[in-house]
């Protein structure tokens, strides 16, 4: 008898953390799909969405500014966690963070979150005045004459 509920309870054990690791694969791929639709927003409009637009902004044309350059539809429908609520979106449009609070709303343990921040692509290189400067004196401009 003791044996039975020994191995019941840990067939349980197994299962809810079977199911745990279901939900959490399930919020991964949510966030996947989510943040790959904000970086194609991103390269079509400079920017990602505001924390006012929200991810709304995937669906349809903010009126909040900053107005899209080049806005069109996104995404179709936005998912929800597996818990039926809608995952949080912040932004400060050159960085995002997409968070699930998981089962648990007032636990922050159980809270799933991803940030994105853009790398500096276009820093310019630094350059030293001295390479600027030349130093080849013997070299002097050409002059062309144009035949008129």
């Amino acid at each position: 008898m003791i044996f039975r509920s020994s191995l019941l309870i840990l067939f349980a054990t197994l299962f809810l953390v079977g199911c745990s690791n279901n939900l959490t694969e399930t919020v991964n791929k949510d966030i996947k799909l989510i943040s790959s639709a904000l970086i194609t927003y991103f390269t079509l409009n400079g920017s990602y969405p505001t924390s006012d637009q929200g991810l709304h902004a995937l669906l349809e044309m903010p009126s909040k500014p900053p107005i899209p350059i080049r806005w069109q539809m996104i995404i179709q429908k936005l998912p929800k966690d597996p818990w039926g609520r809608d995952y949080q979106y912040t932004s400060d449009c050159n960085s995002f963070t997409l968070k699930s609070h998981g089962e648990h709303l007032d636990q922050s343990r159980d809270d799933i979150s991803f940030t994105h921040k853009n790398p500096q692509f276009f820093a310019p290189p630094k350059v030293d005045s001295r390479d600027l400067i030349n130093t080849d004196k013997e070299r002097k401009p050409r002059i062309r004459k144009l035949n008129v």
